[in-house]
């Protein structure tokens, strides 16, 4: 009886093991693949190769680029990203006379305690440099506004894009692909 009881410990114990091992793992494996996805879009935010943009003046260039880490932070629905995201795109906004209201809008984003707080004022950036970008701010390439009619309770909001899919910054994980192109800024 007493070797019976050894070898059932043994076996749930061995169980244990391998299912901690397991989940350890497949977490471990998560972690890779948020970390080649983010480091795709850190890479590629703003001038990707996939649309070969190119801008007149690198600030704005720089100002674009921040905007999208900060865009692909409220797509996959990350408070803390989109935080520190807003940061940078405050500090880079600074230092361009036209994008004066983004600075302090995307300061509003670094403090702000909820998700749905930063949308909120997301739109508002958007706004502001799809303004900028309807000025001509390209030497080649494209940059998409797209549209969700459901953000901001139903009134609706613009977010700029350097792809033609749709990946709604409005709802992430909730209502990922709601929205469509509305115009190609060139």
């Amino acid at each position: 009886m007493k070797n019976l009881f050894n070898k059932s410990c043994i076996i749930l114990f061995s169980l244990a093991f391998t299912t901690t091992l397991f989940s350890a793992n497949n977490l471990h494996t998560q972690q890779t693949a948020h970390i080649r996805h983010s480091a795709h879009y850190d890479a590629t935010s703003g001038a990707s190769a996939q649309t070969s943009v190119e801008f007149k003046d690198p600030k704005v260039e720089a100002l674009y680029k921040n905007y999208h880490i900060l865009y692909e932070a409220l797509v996959t629905d990350n408070l803390q990203s989109a935080q520190k995201a807003a940061l940078s795109l405050s500090a880079t906004a600074k230092v361009l006379p036209a994008a004066a209201s983004i600075a302090i809008t995307a300061k509003k984003i670094a403090s702000a305690k909820t998700i749905d707080a930063q949308r909120k004022e997301f739109s508002s950036i958007s706004n502001e440099l799809i303004s900028i970008f309807r000025k001509g701010v390209l030497n080649k390439g494209a940059v998409y506004a797209a549209f969700c009619p459901m953000a901001n309770d139903g009134k609706g909001a613009y977010w700029l894009t350097s792809e033609k899919k749709i990946a709604n910054p409005y709802f992430g994980s909730q209502m990922l692909t709601c929205g469509s192109i509305k115009e190609t800024l060139k």
